[in-house]
C-alpha cells in the first residue's frame, strides 16, 4: 500500500510538472502581453495627449492606407483632375527646384505660355515643397503615387490639427480623437483628394483656430501669434484659393465670438476663469497683427495672382451664371448628412450614421434639465445657426443671401462651385461631435442612473427614426444625384449595393444602442474597456464611410503610377524649340512637346480669343478636325509643324497668322540660352524690323536689345515682339514679375 501510494504520488508529481511547464509557457506569453498592455495603459494615462496624437495618426493613416499602399506593382490612383491640374505641376516644379535651385516663374509648355508661379495648381511657394524637392533628388523622380501620398499627408495634418484645436477647447482626449478622425477622414476630405492643393489648404484651418485660442491668453500668447501667421501663410501658398476665401466665413465669426468673455466661455467644454484671457482690445490687436504679418508676407504673391487671374478667360468675375453653375439644395444637404448618393459630391460631407446619431442624441439631451443645459443649449444654437448660414450660402442662386454677397461682398463674384464651401463644415461638425461625445460622457467612466441611460436609449431610437426614415426614403425612391450616377455608379455599385447606407444605419443604431445599454445597465467603467469600445465604434463608422468615401474619383492602376522618372526640364526647354508643339485640350506637358492648347475657363483671354479667331477652339476639342487654311497657318505659327517660335518680320500689325508668316524675312536666329523665364537669342538681319517670339505676352515680360531696355510689343494681340536693327542684335526676353 505504501509502495503503491508512493508510486501514485510519483506519477502525480510528473503530470502536474508537465502541465505547470505548459501553463508557465502560456502564462509567460500571456503575461508578457498583459504586462506590455498594462505598461502601455499606464503610459497613456500619464501622457494622455501623446497617446491621443498617436491614436489620431495611427487611425487616420490606417484608414487612408488605400492612398499610400501598393501591391505587386499596382496601386489605387485618384483620377479626375489629379494628374492634369496637380501632379504635372508638382513634378515640373520639383525637377527645377532640385536641379536648378530656383522656382520656375513662367511655363512655356501650356496655353501658349503662362505664368507658373501664379498658377494655383503649381503652389510654387508652399513651404513643404522644400521637403518634396529633397525627396525628388534622393528618389530620382516623383511619381503620381508619391503625389497621392503627399495629398494623404494633408489629411493627416488636418486630423492632428482638429485634435489639437479641440483639446485646446478643453475637450477630453477620447471625444477629441473620435471627432478628429471621423471628420478629418470624412467624405468632404476624401472627395478633395483629387485636388491635393485643396486638402493641404484645408489642413491648416484648425491650426489657425488653435492659434486664436492661444493668442487671446495672457500666458505665452506668442505661440498663438506664430501659429496664426504660419498657418495662414501655409494656407495661402498651398494652392487652393477657393478654400482660403471661404475661410473668412469661419475665422471671422470665430474670432468675434472668442473676443467676448460670455461667448468664449460657451466655446470651452470646461469653462476657464476670465482672468486667463486678455481684454477685448488687446486680443483683437494680437489676432489682427498675426493676420497682418501673414498678409504682408503673401501680399506680393497675392497681388500678382490677382493680376494674372484678371487676364484669364472667365476668372475675372462678374458672371453670375458662371458663379452658380453647380447647384446645391436641401435634398443635397439631407443626403450629405445621411445618404450620400442623393447629394452632389462637390459638396457632400458625410461622416457616418453613427457619428450623426451621437450628435442628434446630444441635441435631444439639451432639452432635458441638467447642470450644463444652458451652456450646451447656447453652444448648440450657435453651431446650428452657423451651419444653416454656411449651407444657405452654398445654395447659390436659390439663396437671397448668396445674391446679396455676390453683388456686394469683395471677391465673392470671382468664385464658383460654391458647394465646396462645405469644407468649413468639417471643422464645425468636428467641434459639434467632440462636444456631443464629451457631454454625453460616452467614453468616460460615469455614475449615471439607469433612468438616464433609458432616456438616452429613447433619444437614440428617436434620432434613428429621423435618420432611418430619410435613408430608407431616399433608397426607396431611388433618388440619386447626377454626379453619383455619372461618375460613381458604374465603379461603385459592383461592390457597394444601394442599400449600403440604410443598412449601415441599422447597424450603427444597434451598435450604439448596445454600448449605451451596457454602459448604463451593466456598468462599463474601466477606461481600457471604454477605450476599446470607442475604437470599435470609430472603426465601425469608418467602415460606413470608407467604401464610397475612399474610392470616389479613382480606381486601381498599373505600374505606371509608381514609376519615378527624372524630367530634366532644362533639357526639355532647349529641345522644345525644335520639337513640334501639340495643340490639344489640356494643361502643362512633361515632355518637349509643349502644349499650345487650353482648357475651358482658363488661360489668357487674349490667347483664347486668338484661338477662336483662328478657328482652333473646336479643333482642340476634336469636334471639328478639318484643316482649313486659317487653322493650318495658325498651327504652323504656334510651332505644331517643327517647333519653331521665332520669326523676324518687317511689321507687327498683322491681322492673321498667315499674314505674319508671309512677312517672315528669313533672318537667321541662334538661341544662346533658354530657361523658360529667360530667352537669349542672336539675330542676323539685313533690314530693320521685329523679332517675334510666339509665346504669350504679359506685362511682366521685359526685353533688352544689345543690353539696352526696349518695350515688349504685342503681335496678333497676344504674342511678344521687340524692334531690332540691321546687322547682329543680341536680344534678351526676361520674365520678372517681382522686380
Amino acid at each position: 500500500m505504501v509502495r503503491g501510494r508512493k508510486g501514485t504520488k510519483s506519477k502525480r508529481a510528473v503530470a502536474p510538472t508537465g502541465r505547470a511547464s505548459s501553463e508557465k509557457r502560456a502564462g509567460g506569453v500571456g503575461g508578457s502581453f498583459s504586462e506590455a498592455f498594462r505598461k502601455a495603459h499606464q503610459w497613456a494615462v500619464a501622457h494622455p495627449d501623446r497617446a491621443g496624437v498617436l491614436l489620431v495618426l495611427g487611425l487616420s493613416i490606417a484608414y487612408l492606407s488605400v492612398y499610400w499602399l501598393s501591391f505587386e506593382g499596382h496601386a489605387f490612383q485618384v483620377g479626375n483632375d489629379f494628374d492634369t491640374l496637380y501632379y504635372r505641376y508638382k513634378a515640373y516644379l520639383l525637377d527645377v527646384m532640385s536641379r536648378q535651385w530656383r522656382i520656375p516663374l513662367w511655363s512655356p509648355s501650356e496655353g501658349g505660355g503662362y505664368p507658373f508661379y501664379g498658377s494655383p495648381f503649381a503652389a510654387a511657394f508652399y513651404p513643404l515643397n522644400l521637403a518634396l524637392a529633397v525627396f525628388y533628388a534622393l528618389a530620382g523622380g516623383y511619381s503620381m503615387h508619391d503625389h497621392q501620398v503627399f495629398a494623404a499627408c494633408g489629411a493627416w495634418i488636418l486630423c492632428l490639427g482638429l485634435y489639437a484645436w479641440l483639446r485646446s477647447l478643453r475637450v477630453p482626449v477620447w471625444p477629441a480623437v473620435f471627432a478628429a478622425v471621423a471628420l478629418g477622414t470624412s467624405m468632404k476630405v476624401t472627395e478633395a483628394m483629387r485636388f491635393p492643393n485643396a486638402v493641404h489648404t484645408a489642413a491648416w484651418m484648425p491650426w489657425v483656430l488653435l492659434g486664436v485660442n492661444l493668442a487671446v491668453r495672457r500666458q505665452r500668447a506668442w505661440r498663438g501669434l506664430v501659429l496664426i501667421a504660419a498657418g495662414m501663410v501655409m494656407m495661402i501658398t498651398a494652392g487652393y484659393p477657393y478654400y482660403v476665401y471661404y475661410f473668412q466665413f469661419l475665422l471671422g465669426p470665430y474670432v468675434a465670438l472668442m473676443l467676448f468673455d460670455r461667448t468664449r466661455s460657451i466655446f470651452f467644454f470646461v469653462p476657464e476663469a476670465s482672468d486667463t484671457f486678455v481684454g477685448f482690445g488687446r486680443a483683437l490687436a494680437r489676432v489682427t497683427f498675426a493676420l497682418s504679418v501673414a498678409g504682408a508676407i503673401c501680399l506680393p504673391y497675392l497681388w500678382k495672382v490677382q493680376t494674372m487671374l484678371s487676364q484669364t478667360q472667365d476668372r475675372g468675375g462678374g458672371d453670375f451664371q458662371y458663379s452658380t453653375q453647380h447647384e446645391w439644395g436641401w435634398c443635397d444637404t439631407l443626403g450629405s448628412l445621411c445618404y450620400p448618393p442623393a447629394a452632389m459630391s462637390e459638396g457632400w460631407y458625410y461622416f457616418g450614421s453613427l457619428a450623426l446619431l451621437v450628435i442628434l442624441v446630444y441635441a435631444a439631451s439639451c432639452l432635458r434639465p441638467a447642470e450644463h443645459r444652458g451652456r450646451e443649449a447656447a453652444f448648440l444654437g450657435i453651431a446650428l445657426a452657423w451651419w444653416l448660414l454656411l449651407t444657405w450660402i452654398t445654395m447659390g442662386a436659390r439663396s437671397q443671401l448668396f445674391v446679396v454677397l455676390w453683388h456686394d461682398w469683395p471677391g465673392f463674384a470671382h468664385l464658383r462651385t460654391w458647394p465646396r464651401m462645405n469644407i468649413l463644415l468639417v471643422v464645425l461638425l468636428a467641434w459639434l461631435l467632440a462636444r456631443a461625445c464629451a457631454r454625453l460622457q460616452l467614453f468616460a467612466p460615469s455614475s449615471e442612473s439607469r433612468r438616464e441611460a433609458a432616456y438616452r436609449l429613447a433619444c437614440l431610437l428617436g434620432a434613428y427614426a429621423l435618420v432611418g426614415a430619410a435613408q430608407w426614403g431616399f433608397f426607396a425612391a431611388d433618388y440619386t444625384s447626377d454626379y453619383y450616377t455619372q461618375f460613381f455608379t458604374a465603379g461603385v455599385r459592383e461592390y457597394l449595393p444601394p442599400a449600403w447606407f440604410p443598412l449601415h444605419g441599422v447597424v450603427a443604431v444597434l451598435a450604439l444602442g448596445v454600448f449605451v445599454w451596457r454602459r448604463g445597465f451593466r456598468g462599463v467603467r474601466s477606461p481600457a474597456a471604454l477605450g476599446a469600445w470607442a475604437t470599435g465604434l470609430l472603426v465601425l463608422n469608418m467602415i460606413d464611410v470608407g467604401p464610397l468615401g475612399l474610392t470616389q474619383w479613382g480606381g486601381v492602376s498599373g505600374p505606371e503610377v509608381l514609376a519615378r522618372r527624372p524630367l530634366n526640364v532644362a533639357q526639355q526647354m532647349t529641345r522644345s524649340l525644335s520639337t513640334p508643339r501639340v495643340c490639344r485640350y489640356g494643361t502643362l506637358t512633361l515632355s518637349p512637346e509643349f502644349n499650345a492648347g487650353v482648357v475651358e475657363n482658363w488661360y489668357y483671354g487674349r490667347y483664347v480669343s486668338f484661338l477662336d479667331r483662328s478657328q482652333l477652339g473646336p479643333f482642340l476639342r476634336g469636334r471639328d478636325t478639318t484643316l482649313t487654311r486659317d487653322r493650318a497657318a495658325a498651327l504652323v505659327l504656334l510651332g505644331a509643324r517643327d517647333g519653331r517660335r521665332l520669326y523676324c518680320v518687317r511689321r507687327i500689325d498683322h491681322a492673321t497668322p498667315e499674314a505674319l508668316l508671309q512677312d517672315d524675312t528669313g533672318a537667321g536666329t541662334m538661341v544662346l540660352r533658354y530657361t523658360g523665364d529667360l530667352l537669349e537669342v542672336e539675330v542676323q538681319s539685313d533690314s530693320p524690323g521685329y523679332l517675334c517670339f510666339i509665346d504669350n505676352w504679359d506685362p511682366d515680360w521685359t526685353a533688352t536689345v544689345d543690353r539696352q531696355p526696349v518695350p515688349v510689343e504685342r503681335v496678333l494681340g497676344t504674342f511678344k515682339a521687340v524692334a531690332i536693327g540691321v546687322g547682329t542684335s543680341r536680344v534678351q526676353f526676361a520674365y520678372r514679375p517681382f522686380w
